[in-house]
C-alpha cells in the first residue's frame, strides 16, 4: 500500500460509520424514527468524507477504488437519510431508553473590522528590527539566578535553560536551540523541574541555525510548562511550544502577541507536530496570538492548536487567535474546560475539519470561518467572515 493512500485512511471509520448508517437509516429496517438525530452526525461524516477524497488524487488501481468506495458509501448514507427523514411517523411513539441532552456554548459571530484586523507577524514579534545582540555565545546558556533579567543575547547552534525563578528574557535570539523552564519532557536534561517557573520572555525569537531555513528536530521550541510569552517568535520549527510538566511542579503558560510558524521536517518521518500542545499541561490561555501551520504532501503533522482530553490537561481559555494553513488535519483541538473567543480559521486550511472539540466542556464560543490569510508586507490581516464555525462536536481526543 503507498504511503499516500496511508495518509487518508484515517477516514475508515468515518466510512464504516457512513455504510452502518445506511443500513440502520434505511425506512425498510424500522429505524426512521431515530433519523432525525442520527442524520445530523451521518451528515458530518459524509461531508469530512467528500473533503478528504477531494484533496486525494489516487494512482492506481487499488486507489482508485479505495476513493470510488468512499465516495459511494457516502452517497448511500446521504440517500437513506433523505428516504428516512420524509418517512411517515406515526402519531406517538414510546421508547424505553432515558433520553440524553448535551449543553452546548452558546455561539456568536463578531466580524472583523473593514480592512481586516492585524494579528501578529514577522513586522512585529521577535526582536526588533534593527536589533543588535550586545553579546553572542556559542554554548548552553543556565541561569540560577532568581529574578535574573537575560537580555540582547544571541545563542547559535545551543539552549538558553532556566533553573531559577522568576527569571526575564527579553531581546534574545536562539538559532538552532531551545528555551526551556524544565526537563519533563526530556528535552532540556538536569533542569529541575518546576525551579524555572515566573518565566517571562518578551520580543524574543526561536529560528533554525544559521544558514537552515528551518529547524528540522522533532520537538518543541519552548517549554514545558510555568512561563509567560509576549511578542514571542517561533519560526520554521517542526513543533511550536509545549505546555506540559503539570505533575512535575510546572505552572500554567499564557501566550500573548506572538506567532508561531510550523513547517514539516524534512525528512517528514513519524511527524506529529503542532503550534501548541498540552501533554500533561497546566492551564493555559492565548490571547491575539497566529499559529501558521503548514505542511507538505503525505506530510501532515497533529494541529495548529492541539489541547486534548485524556492527556492529563487542565483547561484553556482563548481570547483571539489566527489559526493558517494549510494544516493538514484538523485546524483547532480543543477537550478541556475553558472559554473560546475571537477565533478565526483560515477557510479551507485543514484535511478533516476546522474544529475537533469537545463542545459541552466549555462556557462559551465564538469563532469565524476567513480568508484567505493576507501574508504580505502587512502581515497577516484576517479578511472577512466567511462564514460562522459553530461548536458542534464532541470530540477533542
Amino acid at each position: 500500500m503507498s504511503d499516500r493512500l496511508k495518509t487518508v485512511l484515517i477516514v475508515a471509520p468515518s466510512i464504516a460509520l457512513i455504510i452502518t448508517a445506511a443500513a440502520v437509516l434505511s425506512p425498510t429496517s424500522g429505524g426512521a424514527q431515530s433519523a432525525v438525530t442520527g442524520c445530523d452526525a451521518v451528515a458530518q461524516e459524509v461531508r469530512e468524507t467528500r473533503e478528504v477524497m477531494a484533496r486525494f488524487a489516487p494512482q492506481g488501481g487499488s486507489e482508485v477504488q479505495y476513493k470510488q468506495n468512499a465516495l459511494a458509501a457516502a452517497a448511500q448514507a446521504e440517500a437513506a437519510c433523505a428516504a428516512a427523514t420524509t418517512t411517515t411517523r406515526p402519531a406517538t411513539t414510546t421508547t424505553t431508553q432515558r433520553p440524553t441532552t448535551t449543553t452546548r456554548p452558546a455561539t456568536t459571530t463578531t466580524a472583523p473590522p473593514s480592512g481586516g484586523t492585524q494579528f501578529p507577524n514577522p513586522n512585529n514579534t521577535g526582536v526588533p528590527a534593527g536589533w543588535a545582540p550586545a553579546q553572542v555565545r556559542t554554548t548552553t546558556l543556565r541561569v540560577t539566578t532568581p529574578g535574573a533579567v537575560i537580555q540582547d543575547l544571541r545563542i547559535d547552534n545551543a539552549d538558553l535553560e532556566i533553573a531559577a525563578p522568576n527569571v526575564t528574557v527579553r531581546r534574545v535570539q536562539v538559532r538552532g536551540g531551545v528555551i526551556c523552564n524544565g526537563s519533563a519532557d526530556n528535552v532540556c536534561g538536569g533542569v529541575p523541574n518546576g525551579a524555572g517557573n515566573g518565566l517571562v520572555i518578551e520580543d524574543s525569537s526561536v529560528e533554525p541555525a544559521p544558514g537552515q531555513a528551518q529547524d528540522n528536530r522533532d520537538h518543541w521550541r519552548i517549554g514545558p510548562g510555568g512561563y509567560t510569552l509576549r511578542r514571542v517568535e517561533v519560526v520554521n520549527a517542526s513543533d511550536g511550544i509545549r505546555v506540559g510538566g503539570k505533575s512535575f511542579g510546572m505552572g500554567p503558560v499564557r501566550v500573548e502577541d506572538s506567532l508561531i510558524l510550523v513547517r514539516p521536517p524534512v525528512p517528514c518521518g513519524d511527524w506529529h507536530g503542532d503550534g501548541i500542545q498540552g501533554y500533561d499541561g497546566g492551564a493555559v490561555t492565548v490571547v491575539h496570538t497566529t499559529i501558521d501551520m503548514q505542511v507538505s504532501a503525505g506530510c501532515g503533522g497533529t494541529a495548529p492548536f492541539f489541547y486534548p482530553r485524556n492527556q492529563g490537561n487542565t483547561s484553556a481559555e482563548v481570547n483571539g487567535l489566527l489559526v493558517a494553513g494549510p494544516n493538514g488535519n484538523y485546524s483547532f483541538r480543543d477537550g478541556m474546560p475553558g472559554k473560546v473567543t475571537g477565533l478565526h480559521i483560515e477557510d479551507n486550511s485543514w484535511s478533516y475539519g476546522s474544529i475537533d472539540v469537545l463542545c459541552s466542556a466549555l462556557s462559551g464560543w465564538q469563532a469565524d470561518i476567513v480568508g484567505p490569510v493576507n501574508r504580505t508586507a502587512g502581515g497577516y490581516k484576517v479578511p472577512a467572515v466567511v462564514r460562522s464555525q459553530p461548536c458542534n462536536t464532541e470530540g477533542g481526543a
